[in-house]
């Protein structure tokens, strides 16, 4: 039978605190980089330069936190597009009433 939302039979791992599993492979991790930190700078500097940014960005992302997209809230004021509108009425020389007319009798 699965626990129902909001159940009170268990209170879990209170919130806010590190799971211990997961501090100690950080804990590991991080002595491993510290031991081999000169080996691996070696191992960076033989690396083309593209490659040699690539892995630095690559470790970045292990060190600096995240960046999430900021959504800008743009407020529009509905105005017309154009202030006035003007028509104007051209009138047609004579030849094009002429060539309505030849158009019309086909």
């Amino acid at each position: 039978m699965p626990f129902k939302k909001n159940h009170k039979l268990s209170n879990g791992r209170p919130e806010g605190s590190k799971n211990k599993a997961t501090q100690k492979v950080r804990e590991n991790f991080q002595n491993l980089v510290e031991v081999n930190m000169e080996q691996m700078q070696k191992d960076i500097d033989a690396l083309e330069p593209y490659e040699r940014i690539k892995v630095i960005l690559q470790m970045s992302k292990f060190v600096l936190p995240n960046l999430r997209a900021i959504e800008n809230q743009i407020e529009f004021i509905e105005q017309p597009l154009f202030s006035e509108v003007k028509t104007y009425v051209i009138d047609c020389p004579e030849h094009c009433d002429k060539s309505k007319q030849a158009k019309a009798g086909d």
